[in-house]
């Protein structure tokens, strides 16, 4: 039996788990009233045509993300929450304890890249440098692969935490977009039952961007941690996503703004701090303006670079190591969302009708290089996944027409090239380096996220390459399949098992339809509803 046919028995034989435990739990995962899983109201009552457009889709993500800012710079000054914050984290390093941010997916990609700002630049040279940990599911594995049935499994959060050497004296982050992931919630709870009984000072934060409300309201399983004494919660409501449900957008850069901010709050006076908001949100709202305006051919001429080649390579020569951090992860977010073929992996087989890879010179194991620029050793669930994090290849081209390269230019200005063609972007004078890591972020989303949804999976305003995987998902597909098909008179019972069937029985067989085909167009295509 060759390792395909092996990987695909073990998925089938997860799916029946996964059907049983989502209609057994259907009331806890049911998440059309969080607004991270709606449409945003900028897209009611455009036509499928008028949501297809790039320079739509380009205007809506500029105004969406500046408004997303503009609420996190509200959420920042106040005070209350970000000063009790602060000051569990500086307790945290004076009695030499550990900060561990825990997330999933996007979340966790992103705790990884606070991590490296920590150790590279915050507090490069100090005492806590090495104190800030970031974990998700599947561990370090986690930037490169979906590990979508941990996402469910508040055990393997609390798990995770202990390998990890959680003990008393540190402190837990739960970083979650929709405030209803599992994994990171077991974490917490983890946290609490094992931090010092007699302290009833010392609590974990844990940061959404949903209404606290609405969560309390949507699934009794959350009800528990959000009534927890030793857990301060921090929503972070930005609302709807400028695609809907891809909540690695607005509410992730919600995420990452807040604890940049937080971060800095740690070497800074009041005062400082006042001003640095100020002049940094101002920074940032002036960067996403003047991206919306020049985008445009950017993203033209990497949709026919992707096209004509079948997809993208990113070259990471000459780029400055937080360039290449947040390149590499952003291209395993573009995998994960929109069906790519990922960077070549003899231990991974993967092939789809688009792929990405990374090139740089001198450099063959992307794991190995992203644990350079970490500047630690990686951790792994088990020695098969050592041995896949590892596996995957960068290419040593030097040039390619679909290469696409980013570096910054001496005045801080950012040039993009791809293939022979050049396009520069000016960023805001002096802008904090951290800083900076919010407006790349922002940068990359847009530019592959238009790219992408042209080339790939986009219908209307939601992506079609997602398969049910885990309950969150199953929950999102049957939402965008009542949506692409509204005369369906079937019970979400029903569509779950429909689902599920179609997924085991024939998505998964069919090499065509797995390799080539995202899954909701496949299934809507392939089913008969009467």
């Amino acid at each position: 039996m060759d390792t395909i046919s092996l990987e695909k028995r073990k998925t089938m034989v997860m799916m029946s788990e996964t059907l049983k435990n989502f209609l057994m739990d259907r009331e806890n995962f049911d998440l059309k009233s969080l607004d991270t899983e709606k449409l945003h109201p900028r897209y009611r009552e455009k036509t499928i045509e008028e949501l297809s457009s790039t320079s739509f889709l380009l205007s809506s993500m500029k105004s969406i993300d500046s408004d997303c800012i503009e609420e996190i710079s509200k959420l920042i000054l106040d005070t209350d929450l970000i000063y009790q914050l602060k000051r569990h984290l500086e307790e945290t390093f004076l009695r030499g304890g550990r900060v561990f941010l825990c997330g999933y997916g996007s979340s966790g990609r992103m705790g990884l890249l606070l991590e490296f700002l920590w150790r590279n630049i915050m507090a490069k040279g100090e005492a806590s440098e090495e104190l800030l940990v970031s974990f998700m599911g599947g561990l370090d594995q986690g930037a490169f692969s979906v590990f979508s049935n941990l996402e469910d499994s508040e055990e393997e959060g609390a798990k995770d935490l202990k390998e990890k050497g959680f003990r008393k004296g540190d402190l837990v982050i739960g970083l979650s977009e929709g405030g209803e992931t599992n994994y990171v919630i077991g974490a917490l709870k983890e946290a609490v039952k094992e931090s010092y009984e007699e302290d009833y000072h010392c609590h974990h934060f844990f940061l959404f961007c949903n209404k606290e409300s609405v969560l309390y309201t949507t699934a009794p399983r959350l009800k528990e941690i959000l009534t927890m004494d030793r857990v301060v919660r921090i929503p972070l409501f930005v609302g709807p996503m400028s695609i809907m449900g891809s909540t690695r957008l607005q509410a992730s850069t919600a995420l990452l703004t807040y604890l940049v901010f937080v971060f800095r709050h740690l070497y800074l006076s009041e005062e400082e701090f006042s001003l640095f908001i100020k002049n940094e949100i101002n920074k940032l709202k002036e960067g996403i303006n003047i991206l919306g305006k020049n985008l445009g051919p950017l993203v033209e001429c990497l949709i026919q670079k992707a096209k004509s080649h079948k997809g993208l390579v990113f070259n990471l020569t000459g780029s400055s190591e937080d360039l290449q951090v947040m390149t590499i992860l952003d291209v395993f977010e573009q995998v994960a969302t929109f069906h790519l073929s990922p960077p070549f992996n003899k231990n991974i087989p993967i092939k789809r009708p688009f792929n990405v890879s990374l090139s740089l010179k001198g450099e063959k194991s992307l794991g190995k290089k992203l644990e350079s620029l970490m500047k630690r050793k990686a951790s792994f669930p088990s020695k098969d996944y050592e041995e896949k994090f590892y596996s995957y290849e960068m290419s040593h081209q030097s040039y390619a027409e679909n290469f696409v390269s980013f570096l910054f230019l001496e005045k801080g200005n950012i040039e993009v090239s791809v293939g022979k063609d050049r396009f520069e972007f000016h960023l805001p004078t002096q802008t904090n380096p951290s800083t900076k890591q919010i407006f790349l972020k922002i940068f990359f989303n847009t530019i592959f996220s238009a790219v992408w949804a042209n080339v790939t999976c986009m219908a209307g305003n939601f992506t079609t390459s997602i398969r049910p995987l885990n309950f969150k998902l199953t929950d999102r597909i049957i939402r965008i399949v009542r949506m692409m098909r509204p005369k369906l008179k079937l019970t979400d019972e029903e569509m779950a098992k429909r689902i599920f069937s179609f997924y085991e029985e024939k998505y998964l067989k069919e090499k065509d339809l797995f390799e080539k085909e995202n899954f909701v167009d496949s299934f809507l295509k392939n089913s008969t509803f009467s």
